[in-house]
């Protein structure tokens, strides 16, 4: 943990103390709701109405919030059928070393002057915790902690999460948070509150068992929720920054993560996104008894794997399971068919992995139409023509492919490839790493070839979606040939 030196702030007599939680915008060239909610931050709300503590919410990216929609006119968000949808977008001036990109960046979420407006009409709190997405959506993060200090100049401002984790120093440096956590914010809050506000609090060794539910209960218009039955993973793939995040796999009570979806659905959430990053682990004591009790609760509505389920995992229960549970949306971790880059990534998918698991989904009932394999794009050394044989692939399986732009992440393995490979510095700006600038830049990733393939994809899922083969299509065999031997 990082601080910095703390507003003094007290207290008038026995007055319940009050924390303000808030979820800032997301800054970026591109960003869609996929069942988005800011978990961590969440938790720790869980903790501190335990400790009877006061808690508000800000989130920035709630659609759904009731003045939001009367400001704009709309009953309701405007939504696909799986529940997710667009943010609000408000153009900003890019960074300077985004200069050179030709596309427009943006400000996701509320706009600067609703945001102020619900700011100004809270009482001053106590302590202010303020988390952080993706490294590279750190402006957001510091045009709001600067709202927040302009509002509250007397309130301690704690930033945690993500960003938080993995770039302290450079959190420290710019964000302008009073105080940076790095890592675990459930141990760190009791005495960083303590000590910071004056807010006292039952500090438990181990809170991530004991407080694994989220205060879903701040959302006034709760339509999606994300949950995880588990933190951490066991495995430690090369680019995937979770071992960072959660050192440990830890499980939780499947009771209470059963109660926990029963909740949120109870409140009106109508789609429910697992973001665990190993929800197959384990499944039979694990995912099984949760998804049985909900089915003896008669909890109905639509699960989504955003973070992707290994197909080596998938067989036939699996499945048979998934599909009866009523999971909408299914994503694959696939990222590539070449065998040696599958070996370098920790063996945990195959090809041959993956054509057993779409058989099994589709004995099930799954159609290629809800079940998509994640490609990855743009990762060092990688070239264009191993990409398009992915794409190939995985629609030779007839489902979706899903491409994923690679991100490097500090401290993972492929960060360090791409720093030694002078592609990053060690101390390159966080926003040199956003997907939309890596994957389309450097020696082995050509721009025009990158646009070309996200356009081939959205080609080919297209022609899925309506019952046709993608590579029984003229247009499109011709355009994934082409990009396989021209990619420049």
């Amino acid at each position: 943990m990082i601080r910095r030196r703390l507003p003094s702030h007290r207290r008038p007599g026995n007055k319940v103390p009050h924390v303000l939680l808030v979820n800032p915008w997301i800054t970026d060239f591109a960003a869609f709701d996929l069942w988005i909610k800011p978990l961590g931050l969440l938790r720790l709300g869980g903790m501190l109405k335990q400790a009877g503590v006061r808690v508000t919410l800000l989130d920035c990216l709630d659609r759904h919030d009731p003045e939001w929609l009367r400001r704009q006119g709309l009953k309701k968000a405007k939504s696909r059928h799986d529940g997710t949808g667009p943010f609000h977008k408000t153009v900003i001036p890019k960074p300077a070393v985004l200069k050179g990109v030709p596309r427009r960046y943006g400000r996701y979420g509320w706009p600067l002057s609703f945001v102020e407006e619900r700011l100004k009409v809270l009482r001053p709190p106590d302590a202010i915790l303020v988390t952080s997405g993706m490294t590279y959506w750190y402006p957001g993060v510091v045009e709001m902690i600067d709202l927040l200090k302009r509002i509250f100049p007397d309130t301690p401002v704690i930033l945690g999460g993500v960003y938080a984790t993995l770039c302290p120093d450079h959190a420290r440096r710019v964000s302008g948070a009073h105080a940076v956590v790095q890592g675990d914010g459930e141990r760190a809050l009791p005495a960083l509150l303590r000590n910071s506000a004056g807010i006292r609090m039952r500090e438990d060794p181990n809170p991530v068992f004991t407080v694994s539910r989220p205060l879903y209960s701040l959302y006034s218009n709760l339509k999606t929720a994300a949950v995880q039955t588990s933190r951490g993973c066991p495995n430690r793939c090369p680019f995937c920054a979770s071992h960072l995040l959660v050192p440990r796999f830890e499980p939780f009570d499947h009771r209470e993560a059963a109660g926990m979806i029963r909740s949120v659905v109870e409140q009106g959430a109508h789609h429910v996104a697992f973001y665990d990053d190993a929800l197959l682990e384990n499944r039979e004591s694990r995912l099984f008894p949760i998804l049985r009790h909900l089915s003896e609760y008669s909890v109905r509505c639509a699960f989504h794997t955003p973070n992707g389920l290994p197909p080596r995992l998938i067989d036939g229960e699996t499945a048979a399971m998934l599909f009866r549970s009523g999971f909408m949306t299914l994503r694959l971790s696939f990222e590539t068919v070449n065998p040696e880059r599958q070996q370098a990534m920790g063996k945990k998918v195959t090809s041959e992995d993956l054509k057993n698991a779409v058989k099994h989904l589709r004995a099930a009932g799954f159609s290629g139409k809800s079940v998509a394999a994640y490609v990855l794009t743009g990762l060092p050394g990688q070239g264009p023509a191993e990409v398009m044989e992915s794409i190939r692939f995985v629609y030779s399986q007839k489902i979706r492919v899903s491409l994923a732009a690679f991100s490097p992440v500090p401290g993972t393995d492929t960060w360090r490839e791409a720093v030694d490979r002078g592609l990053l510095e060690d101390d390159s700006d966080p926003l040199l790493t956003n997907n939309t600038v890596f994957a389309a830049s450097g020696p082995d990733r050509l721009p025009e070839w990158f646009v070309r393939a996200g356009t081939l994809v959205s080609l080919g899922n297209s022609l899925l979606l309506s019952g046709k083969e993608p590579l029984k299509d003229a247009l499109f065999s011709r355009e994934l040939k082409d990009l396989s031997l021209n990619p420049s």
